[in-house]
């Protein structure tokens, strides 16, 4: 009775707070990370009140009057200038997205150094080839988060398999994030082409991308180059910046990327959603029309010129 008046019954784990180095401490668990990182991404990518939602509407592929979203704001010509301030009226969404990126781009990095914690001590996930398709996965998702952090905003405080899961990272400018990015995605190609085939290995389980049965190691390196054409692209934002993008790069990576559409699929219970894509921008009546312009290209009374 006396040693248990003398304990501290305050000190307990708390259950609530998440254990980084527990849910990386098996094989399983690690795995499991690594199959929920697609849904992460895409579903960060294609919310209604996201930077994918203005972009859309930025470069005429629909057109709205509504202030949902930001729409009507961003579907002004000629172009008006967008409210950045505290208290915006798109800072939740922005927000929303800066957050759902870093964290999906933490997670996959925290795994990617897991498996390699493994294969240090001499042990596998399974096989090498298990190891080596979670790596390769894992590392194409840390890519593409930071390369969408790096075309959506100013700076990115950059997560790569070396920085420690309690470290917080400096802000590096959107140009060096954005290569930072592809050198994730390079190292995507280099883990898929060195030993991702065997047991367990490639083609990647139908889960982690939902729909898609079947993405062999050479498939999936085509999907990379794809969007390593997208993303060295995309993060220019000037003329300056367009004419000095390494063209040659963008074709080629194109050119050996993916031959036929790459679809997801959503709904069913699957976790994976498009609420953006797949229904609201089909709402007519304020949320969507034909943009302006195309209206103009078809006019026959002269009110358009």
């Amino acid at each position: 009775v006396g040693l248990t008046a003398c304990g501290d019954s305050l000190d307990v784990t708390n259950l609530n707070n998440p254990d980084v180095a527990l849910a990386y401490a098996s094989p399983a668990g690690v795995e499991g990370v690594v199959g929920g990182l697609g849904v992460q991404l895409n579903n960060t990518q294609r919310a209604n009140e996201s930077i994918n939602t203005q972009a859309k509407i930025l470069a005429g592929e629909s057109f709205a009057t509504i202030a949902n979203f930001g729409m009507n704001a961003r579907a002004q010509i000629p172009r008006s200038a967008l409210n950045n301030d505290l208290g915006n009226e798109q800072q939740v969404g922005n927000r929303a997205n800066w957050d759902s990126f870093n964290r999906t781009m933490r997670s996959a990095a925290t795994a990617i150094k897991a498996v390699g914690d493994y294969q240090k001590a001499g042990k596998t996930m399974g096989s090498a080839a298990q190891d080596a398709r979670a790596r390769a996965f894992a590392f194409m998702i840390l890519g593409n988060a930071i390369g969408y952090l790096s075309i959506g905003y100013d700076s990115v405080g950059v997560v790569t398999p070396a920085t420690g899961s309690s470290d917080i990272p400096a802000l590096s400018g959107y140009k060096d994030a954005n290569k930072i990015a592809l050198a994730m995605l390079d190292s995507a190609i280099a883990v898929a082409n060195s030993g991702a085939s065997g047991a367990n290995g490639f083609p990647l389980p139908i889960t982690w991308v939902n729909g898609q049965s079947g993405l062999t190691a050479a498939n999936f390196v085509r999907l990379v180059r794809s969007y390593k054409a997208r993303i060295r692209a995309g993060v220019a934002r000037t003329a300056a910046e367009r004419a000095a993008v390494d063209w040659n790069a963008v074709i080629s990576d194109a050119a050996n990327g993916i031959t036929a559409d790459f679809t997801v699929g959503y709904g069913a219970g699957s976790g994976w959603t498009a609420l953006f894509d797949t229904q609201q921008m089909y709402v007519t009546g304020g949320w969507h029309s034909m943009p302006l312009f195309y209206y103009g290209l078809a006019d026959v009374s002269g009110g358009y010129d």
